[in-house]
């Protein structure tokens, strides 16, 4: 700006400045400010859905030995969300809803695997502890270790016990509740001994999806 020795006229220039730079300051920001692009959401895991293939997966039981879903092929699989320590899992176990249910189809080509998922997998001390329970009470045959919850995230199991059930196609045809009960007591109705006979029956099952009732799963 040139100055002037009109001292009027020099602070008529200075505020002529000062509003062209009011002015134009935002139109310059605006330009160099760089474009935001829309943030895209994070893809939501995918959950099996009823009808549709089971996923596949390979677990490690208590022993070590692996076990995988894809060599079962042919079978009906019972899947059982298992915490030794979980109050409705012991609940039902004194019941004997489980071990009824496996002497019900032990003939039968029906294979069960009991899941246990993290973070109850990955504690100090699970294989042992999951061993005693085993040996003391008779439970499960065969316990599968879940350690990073990829298998429980994947069938959509939030609490235990969470059951599935996979047909001879390899799709899942029931999750949900092992009964019609609830965290006090065991129900009248086992879903899981419907959806089983159902399928050995070639038959379609009547009630393929209920709300499963127990102990969260903190994945």
């Amino acid at each position: 700006m040139k100055f002037t020795r009109n001292p009027r006229k020099w602070l008529h220039a200075l505020v002529a400045s000062a509003m062209v730079a009011l002015v134009a300051g935002p139109m310059i920001a605006q330009e160099t400010k760089p474009k935001l692009e829309p943030v895209k959401p994070e893809s939501a895991e995918k959950i099996a859905k009823i009808g549709e293939a089971a996923p596949l997966f390979t677990l490690k039981d208590v022993d070590d030995k692996e076990h995988s879903l894809a060599d079962l092929k042919g079978k009906i699989v019972v899947l059982e969300w298992f915490n030794p320590d979980c109050p409705v899992v012991r609940m039902h176990y004194k019941a004997k809803t489980f071990q009824a249910l496996r002497e019900k189809f032990k003939d039968k080509d029906v294979v069960f695997l009991a899941i246990n998922s993290a973070p109850p997998a990955t504690k100090p001390g699970t294989i042992e502890r999951n061993r005693e329970v085993i040996a003391e009470r008779k439970l499960p045959d065969i316990l599968l270790l879940d350690r990073d919850g990829k298998v429980a995230k994947g069938y959509g199991a939030k609490v235990t016990p969470t059951m599935c059930v996979v047909d001879m196609d390899g799709r899942l045809a029931y999750r949900g509740a092992i009964d019609d009960g609830n965290t006090e007591a065991p129900g009248k109705v086992n879903y899981v001994e419907l959806a089983v006979t159902s399928l050995l029956s070639k038959q379609p099952v009547a009630t393929p999806e209920t709300t499963a009732y127990g102990c969260p799963i903190q994945l």
